[in-house]
């Protein structure tokens, strides 16, 4: 019997298909993606590199936003980043230049993003050291932040509203951002925060800076007060002190001597020294005369103030109580 001859079936390779296809795809899209990118480089191209940094503000009594930083200062600092950018809107390497010039201005703590638009515009994020007050060095006042990190802009000694840190032990550090050395800065940074709570603004008001001449050698902070006196204070906030009295005692005695009409609504009572540090309470020299008024609150430096109770001095206020005043002239 004849066998039928059996027909070959040949099966199509669709596996193979189907791979030649997804990579067609992939090679398509990678190169649409290429093109999508040089299109957009070209566009980059065509504007001039320039810079927007986010400026640092803080905010008012109203609620209001206020930028702070000077116009100069701005200006410098878009310069410096300018200087070190292309015209390349790949060029990552004059990104990371950009970021470490701003660093080393000293007036950023962090840098988060550097990054060039579209537009060819540089912008720039980060997190800026905040001025508190300034430090009298000679006949100039250099501005630092809470924790005594020195910034890169100084004034004329007393030609501006800020809190004044006076006869700090140390120069201030030679590279911007660092903190000032020897502890003192710091110390008296740390008592105008305390000061600056809700609670002691009628005594922050009469304060103009800290005098802390005496704090290397003795722990003594003393307060500049507005009509050049000083005010004994004694060791910094938050450390103990076991021969004196706390923070929060200290701050009590200045609010009452504030409040009282008999020693002029003052918290050095008119006078040009006097000493809340001890617990037996406010000792006033009375053989210090009235200090004038005074606009920076600079006078004599603490070291060369003869400080402590002696034979003028006398006992107004007790640790526990005020007790009863007589009228001073």
């Amino acid at each position: 019997m004849a066998r039928s001859k059996s027909k070959k079936t040949t099966s199509l390779p669709w596996g193979a298909i189907l791979t030649g296809v997804m990579v067609a795809t992939l090679v398509g899209g990678t190169l649409l993606g290429a093109q999508a990118l040089m299109r957009r480089a070209r566009e980059m191209r065509t504007a001039e590199p320039r810079v927007a940094i986010t400026w640092p503000t803080w905010q008012e009594a109203d609620g209001s936003k206020v930028d702070w930083l000077p116009g100069v200062t701005k200006g410098e600092l878009e310069q410096a980043a300018l200087e070190v950018l292309t015209g390349d809107p790949l060029d990552q390497f004059a990104l990371s230049r950009a970021e470490k010039v701003l660093m080393a201005t000293g007036w950023f703590s962090s840098i988060e993003r550097v990054q060039r638009g579209r537009d060819g515009v540089v912008q720039v994020h980060g997190t800026w050291r905040v001025p508190v007050a300034v430090v009298r060095e000679m006949h100039m006042d250099r501005l630092v932040t809470a924790s005594g990190e020195v910034l890169p802009l100084s004034y004329p000694a007393g030609s501006t509203s800020m809190p004044v840190i006076l006869n700090a032990s140390h120069p201030a550090p030679e590279k911007m951002g660092e903190k000032w050395m020897g502890g003192d800065v710091q110390a008296g940074l740390k008592l105008l925060g305390f000061l600056d709570e809700a609670r002691y603004k009628l005594i922050r008001e009469q304060v103009v800076g800290i005098d802390v001449g005496g704090y290397s050698t003795g722990r003594r902070l003393a307060l500049a007060t507005s009509s050049n006196a000083r005010v004994i204070w004694g060791e910094q906030p938050g450390v103990l002190a076991p021969a004196e009295s706390t923070a929060e005692e200290k701050a009590a005695r200045l609010l009452s001597l504030r409040q009282s009409p008999d020693f002029g609504r003052r918290i050095d009572a008119g006078r040009m020294k006097i000493d809340v540090s001890m617990p037996r309470g406010v000792m006033i020299d009375q053989s210090s005369d009235v200090a004038s008024p005074s606009q920076d609150g600079a006078g004599k430096p603490e070291s060369s103030l003869p400080w402590g109770v002696a034979g003028g001095g006398r006992q107004v206020a007790g640790a526990d109580k005020p007790k009863a005043r007589s009228k001073q002239r």
